[in-house]
């Protein structure tokens, strides 16, 4: 009797654990965006120490007036094809921007986990494309 409620509860243990992930799911897009872009940039088309980010979905990097990007951001959207900001290419930058686009000036630490990089990016679609 003792062993199918262990096996129970071993179950719901394990359904509890294996729940969590989703969990993280529910990080907050907002401040996470504050505390690792929020320094340097808006999600407006004011610029800051970076530039504005209304409308950086479909933008060619590089182009957003009147900043003055580095010659290697520059260069990522003249190259062939260029380099077009979408959900896929902003999470490959800031999990390391520093190898996706080497010696440009954006000061940026690799953010390493995907949940919180994916949390930034969804409050950045709906945040920027209202702009």
């Amino acid at each position: 009797m003792t062993r199918p409620i262990l096996t129970v509860l071993a179950g719901a243990v394990l359904a509890v654990g294996l729940a969590a992930p989703a969990a993280s799911a529910g990080l907050d897009g907002e401040k996470l965006f504050k505390r690792k872009c929020g320094a340097c940039h808006f999600v407006t088309d004011k610029k800051k120490l970076g530039p504005g980010l209304a409308g950086v979905f479909g933008r060619t990097a590089g182009t957003f007036k009147p900043f003055n990007y580095s010659r290697s951001m520059k260069a990522a959207g003249r190259a062939d094809p260029p380099l077009v900001w979408s959900a896929e290419t902003i999470d490959a930058y800031l999990a390391n921007p520093k190898e996706y686009i080497p010696k440009n000036k954006m000061s940026l630490r690799p953010i390493r986990k995907a949940e919180e990089r994916a949390a930034i990016i969804k409050y950045m679609e709906q945040t920027t494309a209202a702009q």
